[in-house]
């Protein structure tokens, strides 16, 4: 068996444990027992949808070097939006390596997928159909899946739920002909039989572990943690969780931040929470998270966010060190792209970010990056020109910060950052990371701009000068949000419009690499 298998089936038994381990409501997948690599997965179609009660089948064919290339999708349950048993063209397949991420896992491969389901694009492999179509179609889903013995073995609950609710169909139905045969009134018995099927429908819908839901009583679908199905926890903070979840009646995922305003005994705590809505309610930029509501429930602040389904930077240079790989030059400068223009945008409107950091930085299953976590957002006047507080992770701050200036700090805080955050995909550890170092030493570290260059022979000469340009110890002489951004703008850019994909040398594994021993992969 060779290597690239062992990754594959690795990984993919990994994912399958985590699949157990964090159910998703509305979306399972099952490996066939006798090939790990096609995967059966269940999708449910979401509220206020043409596939509302409807259960879609599908399958997943991973390569065998997966996750380090993207796999088929197919639809195997006929639904009125794709051919069935034909492989979709889409950004998350195999028809785009380009774009493909090996840090999505298949909950989000799964998420992007019934997100572009929902939508109207066209595609290979799409079809059009009207609404009323795609309403048959997802009445008819469930007596067709039951039909498909590896469903029924794959997914036994699903079946077992199907099979109570056609027997309830065919109940009603039941009841509805002995109704016609006593009384001869058809239109008086199709009328009541519509009303009980909407009734049902309508039950099931709106009933989870929360109990009956009541319809909201204002124009805000978001006002209340009763709209919410809530799935999974995606991170912690020392007052917040921040949750995935579906908001019930309009079915879009989004991120919960739960903040838990009873702990926090300081005003300055409070503060922060109103800061960060305020911040985000005045940015609307798609590389910067977006703000969608909050509310209070219980004492608890609730911040609804756009939901970056596929996870963080940081997750996806975890991954490419786990597996001893190099990411590629255009990837870095794909998303670092995206990363500058979020924060010009911040800068534009007088907001600097101050935590900047892979962890903060989200990226979508399509593989848009966001800007997130704004909890340290400062807004400056147009008269205000330095803040003064040491707030931020020490890994990424600037100098000035970390030595707590009596000037201050500015925008140019932010551009240092960067620097690290480049520099960090390039060589998948922060400049100033070092064992057993506390904040003097850490301070000491980055006072001597302590760090190993970024090897001349593999990574182009435009990314080493970026770096160095954001990592110099005097603010004013680092570029501004602008200039960063023309130039990651013109390197991705480049790379793109390349065809030369050729691949990119080995790096020198000797002690004067930032590297070590890891394996670069191809700039795809």
């Amino acid at each position: 068996m060779s290597m690239k298998s062992n990754s594959a089936f690795q990984r993919l038994q990994a994912e399958y444990r985590r699949l157990l381990k964090d159910p998703i409501s509305y979306l399972t997948a099952q490996p066939l027992s006798s090939n790990l690599l096609e995967w059966r997965y269940v999708i449910r179609g979401p509220k206020d949808t043409p596939y509302e009660d409807g259960i879609y089948q599908g399958k997943i064919i991973f390569p065998l070097d997966y996750p380090f290339k993207p796999p088929n999708i197919y639809m195997l349950t006929p639904n009125g939006r794709f051919k069935t048993d034909t492989s979709l063209c889409l950004t998350i397949t195999a028809y785009h390596p380009d774009s493909w991420n090996p840090a999505w896992s298949i909950s989000s491969i799964l998420n992007g997928f019934l997100s572009f389901m929902c939508d109207t694009s066209s595609t290979h492999g799409s079809i059009e159909t009207t609404y009323a179509q795609k309403r048959k179609f997802a009445h008819d889903s469930l007596a067709f899946n039951i039909q498909d013995p590896v469903f029924c073995e794959l997914f036994p609950e699903i079946t077992e739920e199907i099979k109570q609710t056609l027997s309830e169909r065919a109940r009603k139905t039941s009841s509805t002909d002995s109704s016609l045969d006593h009384s001869g009134h058809q239109q008086t018995s199709n009328t009541s039989t519509t009303n009980s099927t909407n009734s049902f429908i309508n039950m099931s819908v709106h009933t989870n572990v929360l109990g009956p839901l009541p319809h909201p009583t204002g124009p805000d679908p978001y006002s209340s943690l009763k709209n919410f199905d809530v799935l999974k926890t995606l991170g912690r903070g020392h007052f917040s969780v921040v949750y995935s979840a579906r908001n019930r009646f309009n079915g879009d995922f989004v991120a919960l931040k739960k903040v838990e305003l009873s702990r926090m005994a300081d005003a300055k705590a409070i503060d922060d929470c109103k800061r960060e809505i305020a911040l985000l309610q005045q940015l609307n930029h798609p590389n910067v998270i977006k703000y969608i509501s909050h509310f209070v429930d219980e004492n608890d602040l609730y911040i609804v966010l756009e939901l970056a389904s596929a996870g963080d930077l940081a997750k996806m240079i975890k991954h490419f060190n786990r597996t001893n790989k190099l990411m590629p030059e255009k990837t870095i400068w794909k998303f670092f792209s995206q990363i500058c223009s979020g924060l010009e945008h911040m800068h534009s409107k007088r907001i600097m970010h101050r935590d900047i950091k892979p962890a903060n930085i989200f990226v979508s299953a399509e593989g848009i990056v966001r800007l997130g976590d704004l909890g340290l957002g400062r807004f400056f006047g147009s008269k205000t020109t330095s803040a003064h507080s040491m707030v931020g992770t020490p890994y990424y701050m600037s100098p000035e910060r970390i030595h707590e200036h009596d000037l201050g700090y500015d925008f140019r805080s932010d551009i240092w950052s960067l620097g690290c955050i480049l520099y960090e995909m390039a060589a998948l550890r922060s400049p100033f990371y070092g064992e057993n170092l506390n904040l003097i030493l850490l301070r000491q570290k980055i006072e001597a701009l302590d760090y190993t260059p970024l090897p001349t022979n593999f990574y182009s000469s435009e990314l080493r000068l970026l770096v160095s340009k954001c990592l110099v110890l005097e603010p004013e002489q680092r570029p501004d949000i602008t200039e960063v951004n023309r130039i990651a703008q013109m390197m991705y850019t480049r790379f793109t419009a390349s065809s030369n994909n050729t691949p990119t040398p080995t790096p020198p594994s000797h002690n004067d690499s930032a590297f070590g021993n890891v394996t670069p992969v191809n700039n795809q």
